[in-house]
C-alpha cells in the first residue's frame, strides 16, 4: 500500500452551466490538477417508458496539500461539491465494490496473481507488454481511476488454445497436468474492452496489494483457466 501516494478527491455533484465546468477545467490546466470526467448511459423506465439518460461526473484528483486552494476555488465559483477520503478510497475491500459486475456472457473471477504470472513463463502472451505500458504511459491514468470514486472496469483475461479446440485443450491439462503444457500451447492474453485503460487495471490493483485480483473471463477463458487452476 506505501507504493501508492494519497492525495485529495472531490466530487463535483452539481454545476450550473458550462461556464462554471469551463472555469474549472482551466483552474485544473492552470495547477496541474487532475480532472477527471466520466459519461455515464443508463436507461430510466418510468410510467412503462424507458428513457436514455447522460450523467457526466467530474472529479478532481491532487495532492491533499492543495485542499485549501482547491475548496476556495469550488466555493467562490458556487460549485457544489464532496470531498472524498481518497485513503478509504484505496482499502482494498472499498476497491472490490466499486468492481463494475461482469460484462454480458462473461464472469467476474479471482485470479491468483502468483499463479497466473508463473504459468505465462512458457506460453503465448500480451502481459508483460501490458505491464511495460503500464509502467510507461497509463500508471497515473489507472492511479486516478482508483482515486475517482467511479465503478472500475477489470481487465479482461481471455486465454485459448493456439492448435486444438478449448476442450481438448481443457481434458489435456486435466489429464497431464498444466506443467505438462507445450511451449506455447495456449496464448494468455490481457484485452481493452473501454475507453479506459483496463487492460492495465490488473497491475494498478496488484500494486495495492492485492493477490487474487478481479478479471472479467469469458466462458472458455473460464473454462481454462478453472483446469489451470487460476481462480480462487
Amino acid at each position: 500500500m506505501g507504493a501508492v501516494s494519497f492525495g485529495s478527491t472531490f466530487k463535483i455533484t452539481k454545476l450550473k452551466d458550462y461556464s462554471q465546468f469551463g472555469d474549472m477545467v482551466n483552474f485544473c490546466d492552470e495547477n496541474n490538477y487532475n480532472l477527471r470526467y466520466k459519461n455515464e448511459v443508463r436507461e430510466v423506465k418510468r410510467n412503462g417508458f424507458t428513457r436514455i439518460e447522460n450523467n457526466m461526473s467530474n472529479t478532481i484528483i491532487a495532492p491533499d496539500s492543495q485542499d485549501k486552494l482547491i475548496e476556495a476555488f469550488l466555493s467562490n465559483k458556487g460549485i457544489k461539491f464532496k470531498k472524498l477520503n481518497t485513503k478509504e478510497l484505496l482499502k482494498k475491500s472499498g476497491v472490490e465494490s466499486r468492481i463494475e459486475d461482469a460484462p454480458k456472457d462473461m464472469k467476474l473471477v479471482k485470479v491468483d496473481a502468483q499463479k497466473l504470472e508463473d504459468f505465462i513463463a512458457n506460453q503465448d502472451t500480451n502481459i508483460m507488454y501490458c505491464k511495460d505500458n503500464y509502467e510507461k504511459y497509463y500508471k497515473s491514468n489507472v492511479r486516478n481511476i482508483l482515486k475517482s470514486g467511479d465503478k472500475i472496469s477489470a481487465t479482461t483475461l481471455m486465454i485459448y488454445p493456439t492448435g486444438e479446440t478449448v476442450d481438448d485443450a481443457v481434458n489435456y491439462i486435466e489429464k497431464f497436468g498444466a506443467d505438462c503444457l507445450n511451449h506455447n500451447q495456449l496464448s494468455v492474453m490481457f484485452i481493452q474492452k473501454t475507453e479506459e485503460p483496463d487492460q492495465c487495471m490488473y497491475f494498478g490493483l496488484k500494486k495495492l496489494g492485492m493477490d487474487k485480483i478481479p478479471m472479467y473471463a469469458d466462458k472458455n477463458s473460464y473454462k481454462l483457466g478453472n483446469a489451470l487452476g487460476l481462480f480462487e
